[in-house]
C-alpha cells in the first residue's frame, strides 16, 4: 500500500502481531520516501525542510497547513516530523497556529509520528507546546507504545520525563512493555523462521526510511524495559 499513514499504521499493527520494526531517524533518503509515497509538493517541502518554498506554497494556498494530500494521505506537518524538520514544525505551530494535538484519519497525532520517527528534538518541542503525551490513536496506542515497540529509547526517555503514563493499555489490552516482550520473545524463538519473518517485515516497511539492524533495535528495547520498570507509575 502506498498510502503514507496507512503504511505506518500497518507497521504499528505488525508490532501487536510480533512483526517488529525500528525507528526512522534523520539521515533518511527523502527522495526514496517521496518516490515511494508520491507526496505532493508541499509535503515534499515539509519532508526536506524547504521552509522558504513551503511558505510560498502556503501563502498561495493556506489550506495546505492542515489539508491532506489526496494521493499519499499525508499532511505537511507529519512529513516534517518524519524528516526531523524542527524549523518547519516551529513555523507551522507558531506562525500558522497548527494544533499540536490534531489527529489524522486513523487518530495519529504529531506526538505519534515523533515516536515512530525517533524525532527527539521535535518530541520535546511538541510537549513544550502542550502536546498530549497520552493521546491515543484509533487502536488505543499512545506514543509510548510506538516508541517502545520500535526501540526508540531517546523519545521514550522524553515521554517518561514528561510524565507520560508508562503502562497505558491499547485496544488489545497491551501495554508498551507487553509489545516489547512479544517482539523479544519472537526474536528469541528457536524457530528461526519467526525471526526471519520479523526481519523481512522490517526490511519491507521501515527499510524505506532508514536502516538499523533488528538486533540493535532489540538491544534498545531491553533498555526501554528497564526504563519503564524503574519509572514511577502515574
Amino acid at each position: 500500500m502506498r498510502v503514507f499513514f496507512a503504511c505506518l499504521m500497518g507497521l504499528v499493527f505488525c508490532i501487536g502481531a510480533a512483526f517488529a520494526q525500528k525507528p526512522l531517524p534523520s539521515g533518511i533518503d527523502a527522495d526514496k520516501i517521496i518516490n515511494t509515497f508520491g507526496f505532493n509538493e508541499a509535503c515534499q517541502h515539509g519532508l526536506k525542510g524547504n521552509l522558504v518554498e513551503l511558505k510560498k506554497a502556503i501563502a498561495t494556498d493556506p489550506t495546505l497547513v492542515t489539508s491532506v494530500d489526496p494521493k499519499s494521505q499525508a499532511r505537511v506537518s507529519e512529513c516534517a516530523v518524519v524528516g526531523h524538520q524542527l524549523e518547519i514544525i516551529t513555523y507551522l505551530v507558531e506562525e500558522m497556529k497548527f494544533d499540536v494535538n490534531s489527529v489524522n484519519a486513523v487518530g495519529l497525532s504529531l506526538i505519534h509520528y515523533a515516536a515512530i520517527s525517533n524525532a527527539d528534538k521535535i518530541m520535546a518541542y511538541l510537549i513544550s507546546k502542550g502536546a498530549n503525551v497520552n493521546i491515543r490513536d484509533r487502536s488505543g496506542q499512545a506514543a509510548l507504545h510506538l516508541a517502545a515497540g520500535l526501540g526508540n529509547s531517546e523519545v521514550v526517555k522524553i515521554l517518561i520525563q514528561a510524565k507520560a503514563d508508562i503502562s497505558p493499555k491499547d485496544n488489545r489490552g497491551r501495554t508498551p512493555a507487553d509489545n516489547i516482550k512479544i517482539i523479544l520473545e519472537a526474536a528469541g524463538n528457536e524457530d528461526k523462521s519467526i525471526k526471519a519473518r520479523i526481519q523481512a517485515s522490517y526490511d519491507q516497511m521501515l527499510g524505506i526510511f532508514y536502516s538499523k539492524s533488528f538486533d540493535q533495535a532489540c538491544t534498545e528495547m531491553q533498555k526501554i524495559l528497564f526504563l519503564i520498570s524503574e519509572s514511577p507509575k502515574t
